[in-house]
């Protein structure tokens, strides 16, 4: 008896030194686990960092000799840069392909460098060319009747073809901001509109989009403009579309890759303000990641259906990475450097003094139309009222009080309302 009253006493006290140490213990708990999250964290940004991507992309595995096999790829911009080294690498993966771009003649010298390359594994019949300007957004169905015909289905559509920038904001033309992004954005997304009533019949899983977009897209880079606009505008639609195929069951899948500098002809391809061409290599893009590279990683985080892949040098993903968590730290750091970055690009200085402003601003234009004779054709503001108009504006001013009485009679009271 008197040793378990001991035992009592004894567990008594100890469970009032846990009860005080709580505390203590929880706060050391914390601590542990803040240290190990960030541990992991800076382990996983170096893995990142060594392998120029981010984490699912670095750990993606590369695709399997036949790993596409009975795929059949459409690839648009596929005449030079990115949409090349794609068509070559999906060939050796045992994809078809379907080539498009204006330049035919480039891409039948493309077709013919896969088939020599391969050594036999790949013919002629393999590859279909289907040529397709980006501008003419109007033609995307008939192309895409043109790309289905060719082998009776397309499983993989990817939006490569574009077109860069390389003038500052007030220097461009409305014009040059509108070819942009109908290049951009509005082909890619007249494309998979087009084609995705035939990925639907395809079932569930057989259908992919691969959306070529930027790290511009992320985050304004001064001389980009109209390019980031667009590029921005890709992810924020496809990710919609994304969403809503995801709910509907289709089983398309959707990957955004966003690519920072890559050693291609994008730099000297890039339009200024006035429309003709940069014509230079500028030093990000003279220093960026092989184009080989890149496309081995876009073809791994396809096999592997990724739904976003960054691929990028260090020094360009690092600071990326840090706008998504420290947003407004870099945004500062990023304007107390543009001046540099954006005399880097160019090669020369910049000031008030040295801009090249549009000679004739096509807004002014579109703002300076004659008057017409024919009043119906008049702007709203001095269109003459007429008792159609007049009941029309009734109508509406009549449903508006019957929300704002039922507003009123919900919340009763009228002063939240306005």
């Amino acid at each position: 008896m008197v040793r378990l009253g001991f035992d009592l006493v004894w567990e008594a006290d100890d469970m009032r030194m846990l009860i005080r140490a709580a505390p203590t213990l929880s706060l050391a708990g914390v601590g542990a686990a803040a240290i190990f999250a960030v541990s992991l964290a800076g382990v996983k940004l170096a893995y990142c960092l060594l392998h120029s991507c981010d984490f699912a992309t670095a750990r993606a595995r590369p695709v399997p000799k036949d790993g596409f096999k009975g795929k059949v790829v459409w690839i648009t911009g596929a005449s030079s840069g990115i949409g090349k080294e794609l068509a070559k690498q999906f060939a050796a993966k045992g994809a078809r392909l379907i080539l498009s771009s204006r330049r035919r003649e480039a891409l039948l010298a493309v077709r013919s460098d896969i088939v020599a390359a391969s050594r036999g594994t790949v013919q002629d019949e393999d590859i279909k060319v289907v040529t397709l300007d980006l501008e003419h957004v109007d033609s995307m169905r008939d192309c895409t009747r043109a790309a289905i015909a060719s082998f009776g289905k397309v499983n993989i559509l990817v939006n490569n073809g574009g077109v860069s920038q390389r003038c500052l904001a007030r220097e461009s033309m409305l014009q040059l901001d509108k070819r942009i992004t109908m290049t951009d954005f509005t082909s890619h997304i007249a494309l998979a509109r087009a084609l995705l009533p035939h990925m639907h019949d395809q079932g569930a899983g057989n259908a992919q989009i691969i959306n070529i977009s930027s790290l511009a897209g992320k985050c304004g880079i001064g001389l980009r403009s109209g390019y980031c606009a667009a590029k921005a505008a890709v992810l924020g639609w496809m990710d919609a579309l994304r969403a809503e195929e995801a709910a509907l069951g289709t089983g398309v899948k959707i990957l955004n890759v966003c690519p920072g500098s890559v050693s291609t002809q994008i730099s000297n391809n890039a339009l200024m303000g006035d429309g003709s061409k940069f014509g230079v290599t500028d030093p990000n893009i003279a220093t960026g990641l092989p184009v080989e590279y890149c496309c081995e990683r876009v073809l791994a985080a396809a096999y592997a259906e990724l739904e976003e892949s960054w691929i990028a040098r260090p020094q360009e993903l690092f600071p990326f990475y840090l706008y998504q968590y420290f947003p407004f730290w870099m945004r500062r750091t990023m304007l107390k450097n543009s001046r540099a970055t954006i005399e880097r690009t160019l090669g020369k200085k910049i000031s008030m003094a040295t801009l090249v402003l549009p000679t004739a601003l096509p807004i002014t234009q579109m703002s300076s139309r004659p008057a017409s004779p024919n009043p119906t054709t008049q702007t709203p503001s001095t269109r003459p009222i007429t008792p159609q108009t007049a009941e029309r504006g009734g109508e509406s001013l009549r449903h508006l009080s019957w929300i704002r009485e039922r507003h009123i009679a919900s919340r009763g009271s009228a002063s939240t309302l306005y």
